[in-house]
């Protein structure tokens, strides 16, 4: 559970929301397609991440309340 919360609190880190915004800004102003797909890929990819640690961070926590009341 220790290790994806570090996980977690790395991607809500100050830094990585800066890059997050950087790309979603580049995104907006940039009019050549070929790097939106790519920009919109590396979105993609994140998001799915995103959601499977936000998931096995709950299950984590689920365990270690569990394995508490035992």
């Amino acid at each position: 559970m220790q290790t994806i919360t570090n996980w977690s609190e790395q991607l809500k880190s100050k830094d990585f929301n800066m890059v997050k915004a950087n790309l979603l800004k580049y995104k907006q102003n940039e009019g050549k397609k070929e790097g939106q797909e790519n920009i919109n890929k590396l979105m993609l990819s994140f998001q799915r991440l995103d959601l499977a640690l936000t998931d096995r961070l709950n299950e984590a926590k689920d365990n270690v309340k569990y394995l508490s009341t035992l």
